[in-house]
């Protein structure tokens, strides 16, 4: 036999195999744009995310220039069993006479209860200090109890042997007990007025160089400009308080961890921002050196950083005459307080610097947030070509699948055909 009408028939598989091949080459270079620029964004971001990381530990050290407090005064009490004082540098010289007369005590009701357990055998309503109570019959004292303790209501609900008090949260006259609503509930936890177990608040009571002051707690701070008194027992008498001026020992090794620091972040700063690197006059470069560079521009009281013995070298650097520094703090610690510590300080305004690039809420995490922001749309692109492309192969498969169906039963029938032909053939000869 010669060619047959079945061999002859063309074989879609191949073609099929190819077309699948060539469509998905299409698709990844379609995606490829997408995937570049989401590999961009995230080196990006993984690169800050470095840097500021790199940089929390200087930033932390930074920060608490802005809260320190220099202790250049002392202030001294007479008698500290009875009180105790601490002071700010705002603070005056001089010598007080203080008289605690009486301690600040909380409002406090006492009700006899045997058995906490026990339900407390009324309902009602009430009120304590605004908040609104409900009380059920079935209820035990001891679920009562912890009602009112997780109401909010300004009080404090516990037992003393068989005893239950009801306790102001803060002390004062100010801060007493108040409560309204179903007498028989009141009366059930000892909330009754002129009650023999009632006791009162009363408010602090002190004299300072003979004149009569009051507090709502035990610690004083309205009267003395920069002083804190803190009250623990009547005097018997008139006691001294004293305010002078002290060394601040810690100033001087606050000074050389800022040299410390700054240096830290010079450093860093370099590393990620250096020649050759991706940050590389980029703004937050940019940013930093500025921030950087304004600690030689920064003064106070005509001071500048040189004048606490810190000089700088030809790579940047900072260096301290311990000596030198030393003597200007001992010299001057206003001087040193003012410069270095505190809103407006060299350290804050350093850390506001940079805290306005690096920080939780600077333009690197809003950059952060906005290349995400990218990758996020970027990502539905591709996953609208993916779904888009599969969708084609599936209908192409569909059709190939159709016309192999349709192959085959013409393959078939050409077998079929090409039997009946050889059949023919035979009874011919």
């Amino acid at each position: 036999m010669g060619s047959s009408i079945a061999s002859s028939l063309m074989d879609p598989t191949q073609y099929y195999s190819q077309f699948i091949s060539l469509q998905k080459a299409s698709l990844e270079k379609a995606k490829t744009p997408y995937q570049n620029q989401i590999s961009s964004y995230q080196s990006r971001i993984d690169l800050y995310a470095s840097l500021k990381n790199a940089l929390s530990e200087s930033m932390k050290t930074m920060s608490s220039f802005t809260t320190y407090e220099s202790k250049t005064k002392l202030a001294t009490s007479s008698n500290e069993t009875s009180f105790t004082v601490s002071s700010t540098s705002s603070s005056v010289n001089g010598s007080y006479s203080i008289e605690v007369q009486n301690l600040a005590t909380a409002d406090t009701y006492n009700k006899s209860v045997p058995d906490i357990e026990a339900k407390i055998g009324v309902s009602g309503t009430i009120k304590i200090n605004g908040k609104e109570i409900k009380v059920d019959a079935d209820n035990s004292m001891k679920n009562v109890m912890n009602t009112i303790n997780g109401a909010g209501a300004k009080v404090n609900i516990y037992t003393l042997g068989e005893n239950m008090v009801v306790t102001a949260a803060t002390t004062g006259v100010e801060n007493s007990i108040k409560f309204e609503g179903d007498s028989a509930v009141l009366e059930a936890l000892g909330l009754v007025q002129n009650s023999p177990d009632h006791l009162a608040a009363e408010d602090a009571k002190l004299r300072i160089n003979g004149a009569t002051v009051t507090s709502a707690t035990n610690k004083v701070t309205n009267y003395i400009p920069g002083v804190t008194i803190n009250l623990k027992k009547e005097t018997t008498g008139a006691e001294k308080l004293t305010i002078q001026d002290q060394s601040d020992e810690k100033a001087a090794s606050m000074i050389t961890s800022f040299v410390n620091t700054y240096n830290a972040l010079t450093s860093t700063m370099k590393t990620y921002t250096g020649k050759g690197t991706i940050l590389q006059a980029s703004a937050a470069d940019l940013e930093a050196n500025r921030a950087l560079n304004n600690v030689f521009q920064h003064k106070k009281d005509g001071n500048t950083l040189f004048d606490f013995g810190i000089s700088v070298d030809k790579e940047g650097v900072l260096k301290v005459d311990e000596t030198a520094m030393k003597k200007m703090v001992a010299e001057d610690p206003t001087a040193v307080e003012r410069f270095f510590f505190g809103i407006g300080g060299v350290g804050d305004e350093l850390y506001q610097s940079l805290n306005k690039t690096f920080g939780s809420t600077g333009f690197i995490s809003d950059e952060t947030t906005s290349m995400t922001n990218e990758i996020n749309k970027l990502n539905l692109k591709l996953t609208d070509i993916t779904s888009r492309n599969d969708t084609l192969l599936t209908n192409i498969t569909d059709q190939y699948n159709k016309w192999l169906e349709m192959m085959q039963a013409m393959q078939s029938d050409a077998m079929t055909l090409d039997a009946l032909i050889d059949g023919m053939n035979s009874s011919n000869k």
